[in-house]
Order: C-alpha cells, then structure tokens, then sequence
C-alpha cells in the first residue's frame, strides 16, 4: 500500500477519489458479501470454525485455563486476529454486526431480500 510507503494521499489511489465516488465503489463489494458471504448457512459453514477459535478464546481469559482451540496461550490479555476481508465480513455477520459509514446505506439489505435471506 502506498500509504505505508509515505506517499502523499494526492499519489495514492484512494486518495484521488472524492467521497461520493469512494462510496458507490464500496458498493459493489458490499453487495458481493451481501450474496456470497452472508446467506446464514453459508456463512455458518464458513465462519463458524474461525468463530469458534474466537469464542475458545474469549472464554479462556474469562475462565483463566487454558481452552483447547484457543488462538493464544492462557496468559495472553490482548488478542488482535489479522484477517481477509471476506473472514472478517462473515464473523461479524454471524454477531449480526455491521460498521456503515455515516451517511451511508449500503444495498446489501436490498440485496438480501433479492436473495431470499
């Protein structure tokens, strides 16, 4: 990425969009998980292993001994998972969450219901 090369935001591509034009880009890929990720069973196939791993881990500093499947060791208080977008997208689906720009409402709802989800 060339922002971690200390380019300035006028060199970088995203840089040269404004941000209705950053928006309607967005949309696309937006709609892409709305069909190919989110439909429920789908995605419970592919999240549910990472969202166990998560859960395994969670529970593990709740409970303070070591859990099978957890990403860390026992000790471990600070958890950063580094993921693809599309990971990312269907474990916070099955939390049913969302970040939205504000100002912004995707066509994935629309999208949903064409799908019959």
């Amino acid at each position: 990425m060339e922002y971690t090369d200390n380019l300035p935001i006028q060199e970088v591509a995203w840089g040269r969009l404004s941000l209705e034009e950053y928006l309607q880009l967005t949309r696309i890929i937006t709609l892409y998980f709305a069909i190919d990720t989110n439909p429920p069973y789908l995605n419970q196939l592919q999240s549910s292993n990472a969202m166990a791993h998560i859960l395994r881990s969670m529970e593990q500093e709740v409970y303070g001994h070591k859990v099978p499947g957890a990403f860390t060791g026992k000790r471990a208080h600070l958890l950063v998972i580094n993921s693809s977008d599309g990971y990312v997208e269907g474990v916070a689906s099955l939390l049913h969450m969302h970040w939205l720009l504000p100002g912004y409402q995707p066509d994935f709802l629309r999208a949903r219901r064409l799908a019959g989800i």
